[in-house]
């Protein structure tokens, strides 16, 4: 746990499961958690050490709509706070919702390096 003492640990635990939509549910077996459950769970992992940088592949998979509202409320809240935030995604509202950047990858390459008002810049006028 990013080298936490216990006892930063247990003041951490449970803001950091209110944050994440779990408030509540510190004592509930992992294997009673839905996919989206799972997913919070991950987030609140990867938030617990107050880290400057978070990387996230695809972080909505599994969540319903309200999750990926709560959680791009959360990523924004994060942002604000001068967090940098690296994430993998399919979905372009949340794309559009979170960066200042985006790097587009195909087949391993980047094919784009842009801000994201650049990127709507070059794509005016285009059919896709």
């Amino acid at each position: 746990m990013s080298g936490l003492s216990k006892a930063v640990l247990r003041e951490r635990i449970d803001p950091v499961l209110e944050r994440v939509g779990l408030g509540g549910r510190g004592d509930q077996l992992l294997s009673e958690f839905s996919k989206g459950m799972q997913q919070r769970l991950g987030i609140a992992q990867a938030l617990i050490a107050e880290p400057d940088l978070l990387i996230f592949d695809e972080l909505s998979s599994g969540l319903d709509p309200i999750g990926r509202y709560d959680l791009r409320e959360v990523l924004k809240e994060l942002k604000a706070a001068g967090r940098t935030i690296f994430f993998s995604s399919h979905e372009l509202t949340e794309v559009e919702s979170l960066c200042d950047r985006v790097i587009i990858i195909h087949k391993g390459r980047i094919i784009k390096s842009s801000t994201l008002e650049s990127l709507h810049g070059d794509l005016q006028g285009q059919s896709l």
